[in-house]
């Protein structure tokens, strides 16, 4: 039977629930020290591999997946925008009706004759005197009174724009019945506390639970379900010592944020940017200290080349700077990892033949072709001290398929001649960005 602070629960509920994606406390979550060890893998940076795929190889579905996107965006605004509208209408025909209607009682009471229901609007209360006793008009005022008195209107209005906001998240819709189930808690509360005799005032509200509200925006006397409220009004009130559930809702907020921040700063870690050397670096969108992306060339097609096929893949490679031994993590064998070795690891044939092995086997995914998915990967490898290929993850991620396509040609990859430090085998580890783009 706490009302209010459940009043205050519900309405920190609906607070929180836009409020939590832009909370970030990443500085507490992941250090900049474990940036600042991460920022030196790898500095072997393989050039860009731009794969493209010819305008006569792109089909024209009726809804792609941007498409069918816009689609469902649409839908969703216009939904939203109906029932933003049909608020303000409510809102609008609401006060009509209040200007309407001579005051009486009190000077804030509207009279109305033949109204079903009385109902309150944030100062204004509109009712029919003629139609209730003494006693009975005595109980509405004070219900009314006590929802103009409290503001509860503003929750009100409050609950019906989460519900066009949200009106495709059925707890939306339920927390909008709990707040407006505990006002009229409130609201009944006053009432009885006020010296009314409760299975009077309960009878009072069956014989209007017929009647039409108004407005869904409207505090109305005889909100729905009364056998709730009924109950509500017979229930032994709460023990002070139950006030401490209450109490845990702020760790809860608190491991809500951590547990937020924490997979935002796992999707945010920033991405791999090679600087005029060829060496990588971490760097965030839009860092202005990041050196400027060289694109790759494209490579002519012949007629008869572009006829045949729908792919088109150029590869650009840059050989590395002079070699600086720099310890970097551990793999997932626990050995040590560098940056560089004194001998770096081969591919069997050169740096011609891994060209070769790239623009021959990374092909464009149908689906990222089908839904015009364009963009960069970036994967990251580690050739292993027996010149495997270990390690292969996403740095930067486009599309589940072209993610896919990448670490399948990295994966495949033949085994390596492997680097050496002071002539003993070691990892190195390796960065190569692809970009899928239309001709």
């Amino acid at each position: 039977t706490f009302f209010r602070w459940k009043r205050f629960v519900l309405l920190s509920i609906a607070a929180v629930a836009f409020l939590y994606p832009l909370l970030t406390v990443s500085d507490r979550i992941v250090s900049s020290e474990s940036f600042a060890n991460r920022s030196n893998l790898p500095v072997y940076y393989l050039n860009e591999i731009v794969i493209t795929v010819g305008n006569a190889a792109l089909p024209s579905p009726l809804l792609t997946g941007e498409k069918m996107l816009q689609l469902a965006l649409a839908l969703y605004g216009a939904v939203t925008v109906f029932l933003l509208v049909r608020i303000i209408l409510q809102i609008f025909a609401v006060l009509l009706l209040v200007q309407k209607t001579p005051t009486a009682l009190r000077g804030k009471v509207h009279v109305k004759k033949e109204l079903q229901a009385p109902f309150s609007f944030f100062a204004w209360i509109v009712l029919d005197p003629e139609k209730y006793s003494e006693s009975e008009l005595k109980e509405i005022l004070l219900h009314e009174e006590t929802h103009v008195r409290q503001g509860h209107s503003l929750d009100m209005i409050l609950s019906e724009i989460l519900c066009a906001l949200c009106w495709l998240n059925p707890f939306a819709w339920l927390l909008k019945k709990e707040m407006r189930m505990n006002l009229e808690y409130l609201a009944d509360h006053t009432v009885l506390n006020s010296g009314c005799e409760v299975k009077h005032y309960q009878l009072h509200l069956l014989r209007l639970s017929y009647t039409k509200a108004a407005a869904t925006i409207t505090n109305n006397f005889n909100v729905s379900p009364l056998k709730k409220r009924i109950v509500m009004m017979n229930r032994k009130k709460t023990s002070l010592a139950s006030i401490w559930k209450y109490a845990l809702l702020a760790p809860a907020f608190v491991l809500l944020a951590l547990f937020n921040d924490s997979l935002k700063a796992k999707a945010q870690t920033p991405a791999l940017a090679a600087d005029a050397t060829g060496t990588a670096a971490f760097v965030s969108g839009g860092n202005p200290d990041v050196a400027p992306e060289v694109e790759a060339e494209n490579v002519q097609q012949t007629p008869q080349e572009s006829e045949k096929a729908s792919e088109k893949k150029v590869v650009k490679f840059t050989p590395p700077p002079p070699p600086k031994i720099v310890k970097a993590a551990k793999n997932s064998a626990q050995k040590e990892v560098f940056n560089e070795a004194e001998e770096m690891p081969q591919f069997p044939g050169g740096q011609n033949a891994l060209m070769k092995y790239l623009s021959g086997n990374t092909k464009y995914p149908e689906a990222a072709i089908r839904d015009s998915i364009q963009g960069r990967v970036i994967v990251r490898f580690i050739i292993d001290a027996t010149g495997k290929i270990d390690s292969v993850n996403i740095v930067k991620s486009l599309n589940a398929t072209c993610d896919a396509e990448a670490i399948r040609v990295v994966k495949a990859m033949p085994t390596w001649i492997p680097g050496k430090n002071k002539g003993e085998a070691v990892s190195v580890a390796y960065t190569v960005p692809i970009i899928y783009k239309f001709k």
